[in-house]
């Protein structure tokens, strides 16, 4: 029977638990009533008590009703929290569901820029080989030492870039790396977070200005730091995409400077600003002003989330002229949560 539901059965046992305290209470004094006046404890003695006291026929009702009230009231908070925790714990787990599936969409939409990454240089390789194919078939004679070195070395340099983009790309996609903290080179981070999105970039004529110390050192989980920088590349070069920014000087900067302990790098895009009937969204959980088939990369909740927990923030300046989100980056290890 619906009626009797483990929620409701705990409800019934709490409020007579609370009618037995409300009753005992009562019952307790008349007993010892009885005990001073000498008298024995028995049914006619215990009416004669409350006959005789008005305020323990009045206690026999009120008690047990207002334990009762205050035994039921115990049992919903009780179950609320419980409730609550529930209901925390599944938030929690859709949360860590969303970030590997956020992750997941933003490698996803990186795939075509890698491909053309990689493809470039494996075009490269081909050529070349064609071209010593060539001139064997014509039997011009095998390169001389001097120009088989130049081929060789080639051909190193173009393997080499393929490696460092597949081990980019690896590290992405790396979470147990991204669950460490610690110091690293905060131009690496960015120059790295530029790559993924290069070749996208130069495909819309959108070049990339770069302000950071070398040496500057920051605490972080550099897979995490990384997937936040790309994702607002990867939004502004959405944006200045876009039919209405055609013929004009487009730019993304990356501005790094020292401020009380923090780390602020600035990402800074061509655009105009963010409207202010967008701009009071922009960190909602799963609001996005691109279409299904656009993709969401990690968002903006996420990446401000992503953020805290690595002892920073993540904001939007309202005072820049153009289009421009500051990343706050602990420069000591004391305000990131393991």
């Amino acid at each position: 029977m619906k009626f009797l539901s483990k929620r409701n059965i705990t409800y019934i046992f709490y409020t007579f638990t609370g009618l037995l305290f409300g009753l005992l209470f009562p019952i307790i004094f008349i007993l010892l009533d009885l005990r001073q006046l000498g008298e024995e404890v028995t049914i006619d003695s215990v009416r004669f008590i409350i006959d005789s006291q008005e305020i323990y026929g009045f206690s026999m009702i009120t008690f047990p009703l207002l334990f009762a009230l205050v035994f039921f009231s115990v049992a919903i908070v009780l179950k609320s929290k419980k409730d609550l925790r529930i209901a925390n714990k599944l938030v929690l787990e859709e949360q860590k569901k969303s970030l590997i599936s956020s992750k997941m969409a933003l490698v996803g939409e990186m795939a075509s820029g890698i491909a053309h990454e990689i493809n470039n240089p494996l075009t490269v390789i081909h050529l070349k080989m064609r071209t010593f194919e060539r001139r064997m078939k014509k039997n011009e004679g095998f390169p001389n030492r001097d120009e088989l070195v130049e081929f060789l070395n080639s051909f190193k340099e173009t393997l080499q870039r393929i490696n460092s983009i597949v081990m980019t790309m690896k590290e992405l996609s790396d979470n147990q790396r991204s669950s460490k903290v610690t110091q690293e080179d905060l131009l690496g981070i960015v120059t790295e977070a530029i790559e993924y999105n290069r070749y996208r970039a130069k495909e819309h004529n959108i070049d990339f200005h770069v302000d950071v110390d070398s040496c500057l050192k920051v605490y972080c989980k550099k897979t995490e730091l990384s997937q936040v920088i790309v994702n607002l590349i990867n939004n502004s070069i959405f944006e200045l995409k876009t039919p209405k920014f055609k013929g004009r000087e487009l730019f993304i900067k990356l501005r790094a400077e020292v401020t009380e302990g923090m780390v602020k790098l600035y990402v800074t895009d061509s655009g105009t600003g963010i409207p202010d009937e967008i701009l009071v969204r922009i960190f909602d959980p799963y609001y996005t002003t691109k279409d299904t088939n656009s993709g969401t990369g990690l968002g903006l909740s996420l990446s401000k989330k992503i953020m805290n927990l690595n002892g920073g923030d993540l904001y939007y300046n309202e005072q820049a002229k153009h289009t421009e989100f500051v990343i706050e980056i602990p420069i000591n290890n004391k305000r990131i949560s393991e």
